[in-house]
């Protein structure tokens, strides 16, 4: 029935407006992922087998993961007098899980990173909830977390079939990516930085990057 296409020629006025209103619904109950509860996952962190704590975590949406990315990134003068944007990526992971963690009755209302925090946050020597979550968790633990965020925030987990695509179009040896691939390999140029580049500055670094592999090449 859910690929069923609906005809809605040959519909009466009643059916036309049960679909609106089955469908009206289904678009605000859609929009309310960020506060239902059906959609919060509760993490475990455990080691040695044993249960340390729980926390719920809910869906973020593009405006949270952009706030995040924004309050976690630096700009400063890059080569070629382009703007460079360095991204505290460990802050940033940090920041992601700070912002979907759920504040939670059994930590008083609060997120479990601000619990008890005249207490705990001195004892880890931190001054927010977000560093106190990098003093807390593991490398590991934190990968875990951000993935389970990712997987309920609508996220496919494709990013290895994807690195895949990319590598085989980057092996033809042609092509733009290759030459993103060559620029980054040899001046550290990152696609980004080449993205805000004039168009004939951007062509020269590619043509120069391209002749210098030609020479390699011929030696």
């Amino acid at each position: 029935m859910a690929n069923e296409k609906v005809n809605l020629e040959e519909m009466t006025q009643q059916e036309m407006s049960s679909y609106e209103g089955d469908l009206m619904g289904a678009i605000l109950r859609a929009a309310e992922f960020k506060t239902d509860e059906s959609e919060y996952r509760r993490i475990q962190i455990k080691r040695n087998g044993k249960v340390l704590f729980k926390f719920l975590i809910r869906p973020l949406t593009e405006e949270d993961l952009s706030k995040c990315r924004k309050k976690n990134t630096r700009v400063k003068q890059g080569r070629f007098g382009v703007d460079k944007e360095k991204l505290d990526g460990a802050r940033y992971r940090s920041q992601i899980i700070y912002e979907a963690t759920v504040p939670d009755d059994s930590t008083d209302g609060v997120k479990i990173w601000d619990y008890k925090r005249e207490i705990i946050w001195s004892k880890l020597n931190v001054a927010s909830g977000v560093d106190a979550i990098d003093a807390i968790l593991k490398a590991g633990e934190k990968d875990m977390v951000v993935e389970a965020i990712e997987n309920i925030s609508g996220f496919q987990n494709d990013d290895n079939g994807v690195i895949e695509d990319i590598k085989k179009l980057i092996a033809r040896g042609d092509g733009r990516l290759w030459l993103l691939h060559a620029t980054l390999q040899l001046l550290h140029i990152t696609p980004n930085e080449i993205a805000k580049m004039p168009r004939m500055e951007r062509l020269f670094i590619f043509a120069s990057v391209k002749a210098e592999i030609e020479n390699r090449s011929r030696k």
